[in-house]
């Protein structure tokens, strides 16, 4: 998968969503994040992608930006 969070175009597709489908974006990340810690199989290094990603949105959507915690 290639890093979103370093990809300029991820950001810019992102801004231009609507905004119902940036929430249903990010509702959907959060679901994911919520259940990260759940799978053991999935790595720090992809959880840390996916709330990367999360923060991504929600700073397009105008929301507050979530820390990972470490």
């Amino acid at each position: 998968m290639e890093n979103q969070l370093t990809d300029p175009t991820y950001a810019e597709r992102v801004k231009r969503m609507h905004p119902q489908q940036r929430a249903a974006l990010l509702r959907n990340f959060d679901a994911l994040v919520a259940d990260a810690p759940r799978w053991e199989a999935l790595s720090a290094e992809m959880r840390a992608t996916l709330t990367g990603m999360a923060d991504q949105v929600r700073q397009a959507h105008g929301g507050a930006v979530l820390i990972p915690e470490n």
